[in-house]
Parts: structure tokens; sequence; C-alpha cells
């Protein structure tokens, strides 16, 4: 639940602190505290997910397609995962699409050409940990309401996996901070 911004109390000299002003300070402590998130967590339960796609597609909708209602402040974006390749040296980008409309690394309707992240995976057939995190500003939001987030990805070349087997973790989360 969202908690509503209360302007702060303009305290006087030897004004009497109430219940009314320790409850103000409580509803702004949540209001810090207990921001809108929501997160998709996949923990060693999973079947790995491949692409051979050099264009952004869905990583799996039906898993990872997140909705948080905002109140129009700064999101963090983040995910967790490990990922392999099969050829040395190439990137996986991610990125996310918000509404079905703007991708999040370029706030347009076309992603910016490395994703929001892509890491770079050194050995072929090797399995990397990688956690990414962004922040879209507040001139980069969109308006408050209700909105979904779709994790895409792409290869640079050849195939991408994501691990979501037996020991491996994923997690996909968007917070309001």
């Amino acid at each position: 639940m969202a908690h509503p911004w209360i302007a702060p109390i303009d305290w006087a000299e030897g004004q009497p602190l109430t219940a009314t002003d320790l409850n103000k300070l409580s509803t702004m402590f949540r209001y810090l505290y207990d921001r809108p998130s929501v997160v998709a967590t996949v923990r060693g339960s999973g079947s790995d997910i491949t692409t051979a796609s050099t264009t952004n597609v869905a990583v799996d909708d039906g898993q990872f397609a997140l909705t948080l209602v905002t109140t129009g402040s700064a999101l963090r974006i983040e995910l967790d995962c490990h990922v392999a390749h099969s050829v040395a040296a190439n990137f996986i980008a991610f990125d996310v699409l918000i509404d079905d409309t703007n991708y999040a690394s370029s706030m347009t309707g076309t992603p910016a050409t490395q994703g929001l992240w892509s890491p770079r995976i050194p050995t072929a057939a090797g399995i990397y940990p990688f956690s990414g995190a962004h922040v879209l500003t507040l001139g980069q939001l969109t308006p408050a309401g209700s909105h979904t987030f779709k994790l895409r990805w792409r290869t640079q070349a050849a195939t991408a996996t994501l691990k979501l087997g037996s020991g491996y973790l994923f997690q996909f989360r968007i917070r309001e901070i």
C-alpha cells in the first residue's frame, strides 16, 4: 500500500509533541520505507531459456511481466540472474519494455544499441552471474498510475541462455524510490 507524503512539521520552540504529531511522523516513515515494488523470482525451479535472436524478444512474459502502480517518482529496475553463451566474447543485451511502448534504455520505442544492460560473456559455455540496476529519473518517467514492465533480451550472435534450473536464482524487480 502506498502511503501519502505529509509535509514536515515546522516546529516552534516549546511546542508539545502530541499523538497526532507522532502519527504524522509514522506516516512519513512508512512513505519512505514502504515504497511500491514488485518482484519476479525463480529459485532453481524453472527451465533454462535460450534465444538466438539479434533483435529484442520477450524473455518470458508469463513469468517476467511485472505490473506496478506508481505515484510518479523515480523507479529502480534491477535484474539478478545467471547467463551463458555458446560463443566467447559475445554480449547479451537486456532491456525493459514499459507499457508495450517505450524501452527503459532509451525511453523511446527503439531500444538503445546495448540495451539497458549488456554483460559480455568471456568464455563459451561458461555460466556467469549478472546483476544490473538502473534508475529512471523523474524526467524519464511515465505518469503516475498502473504500468507494465516486460523483460526483453537479445544476443550479439549465436545462442544466449538464461539459467533458471537447479542451483540458480533469478530476480527481476521494479521499485519506486
